[in-house]
């Protein structure tokens, strides 16, 4: 095999890793609207506010930032980087509204065309185009 097929498969080989884990985020990150209804409801959670709030406690965040050195060369990923940092925010503020009993303060916060729903959106919205664009 010469080099170039045997860079070429292993690129074809590392953008199907990468597309799993863009699946596998999108799925992860759904979950937290799920998460935070929960702890609204419930007025208690399993996540603490701060750990919420921090971007690389989560799987994307680990694997954006594990593989930061190879994942740079494709122009996406500063915006899901930079997307991803952001939207970690509004969860904590949802969960400590929720932690707090204010439940529809939480629950406006959670809801259409809130901070949360918009951002969620523009990242999700961010990585579909970077795995399109694999």
């Amino acid at each position: 095999m010469s080099f170039s097929i045997w860079f070429e498969h292993l690129s074809t080989i590392k953008n199907d890793e990468i597309k799993k884990q863009i699946t596998k985020a999108i799925s992860a990150h759904g979950m937290w609207k799920v998460r935070l209804k929960d702890a609204i409801n419930k007025q208690s959670s399993e996540f603490e506010v701060n750990h919420v709030r921090t971007p690389h406690h989560c799987e994307l965040g680990k694997w954006l930032n594990s593989e930061k050195a190879s994942l740079l060369k494709f122009p996406d990923y500063s915006k899901v980087f930079d997307l991803h940092a952001k939207v970690h925010e509004e969860p904590a503020r949802i969960m400590q509204l929720a932690l707090a009993g204010k439940k529809d303060e939480a629950s406006h916060a959670l809801g259409l065309g809130s901070s949360f729903a918009n951002l969620s959106a523009h990242l999700t919205q961010a990585m579909m185009h970077w795995k399109q664009a694999l």
